[in-house]
């Protein structure tokens, strides 16, 4: 039993000062939106408004893919199922190996795959911070789930576009806002919005100020700890 929320906290947020538990919090809220949709986005841009794109970059990006015989599409997906395929063996692996396996099949992949023009420099890029991002989630759960979502996110980009990535995006906030976790709706605090409960959702709050159990979550006690002041 959990809610959204949880999945992108961390207990060592509540270690240390508010300010800096609130920074990373806020940096996992950024990777995760990273995580699911910088292909797609990648994608969308650059086959169906590539107007939204600065002219240095896009002529930069489009000299780059020149040579690459591929669509944008097929490119990224091909580079998504090898990083995939990376994960997966770097997790099977003994850990001292799995590392320098990952590391060392990343470069000489990503270098074979533009000398050999089957990948452009940009989407190495995309799907290496793609890659960078999902393992920045705290939770094995929201990584699995993260490395799902983003393939029908990919597909719809590369058929509808921008609006594609936008009606996707607006299923799956759907979905979740319907969803329950024993009674408890699952996007709690966001759907349905408990003002009580947001101090402690995207920023940390200041411990001292916890002194209430959640508003989202049904509890006889609502009393979490006396009236305490100090520091965190």
């Amino acid at each position: 039993p959990s809610l959204f929320i949880e999945f992108l906290q961390a207990p060592e947020d509540y270690m240390q000062r508010a300010f800096y538990g609130s920074y990373i919090r806020l940096i996992r809220f950024i990777a995760f939106f990273i995580a699911v949709s910088l292909p797609a986005l990648y994608i969308a841009l650059l086959s169906f408004q590539p107007e939204l794109i600065p002219i240095d970059l896009l002529v930069a990006l489009a000299q780059a893919r020149k040579e690459v015989p591929f669509p944008v599409v097929i490119e990224t997906l091909i580079q998504e199922f090898i990083i995939q395929v990376v994960i997966e063996a770097g997790m099977r692996m003994p850990q001292p190996v799995a590392q320098t396996t990952g590391v060392v099949a990343g470069i000489i992949l990503g270098q074979a795959a533009i000398s050999a023009k089957l990948a452009s420099p940009g989407v190495i890029v995309v799907i290496a911070v793609t890659a960078i991002c999902t393992f920045v989630l705290p939770t094995d759960s929201l990584i699995q789930a993260t490395r799902v979502i983003r393939l029908p996110i990919l597909v719809m980009a590369s058929i509808f576009g921008i609006f594609g990535f936008s009606i996707t995006w607006l299923f799956i906030i759907i979905h979740l806002a319907s969803m329950e976790s024993f009674g408890v709706a699952f996007f709690s605090p966001l759907a349905p919005v408990r003002f009580a409960d947001l101090g402690d959702s995207f920023l940390r709050k200041f411990l001292w100020k916890m002194n209430k159990r959640p508003a989202s979550i049904p509890v006889k006690d609502d009393t979490r700890q006396g009236n305490t002041r100090g520091e965190g």
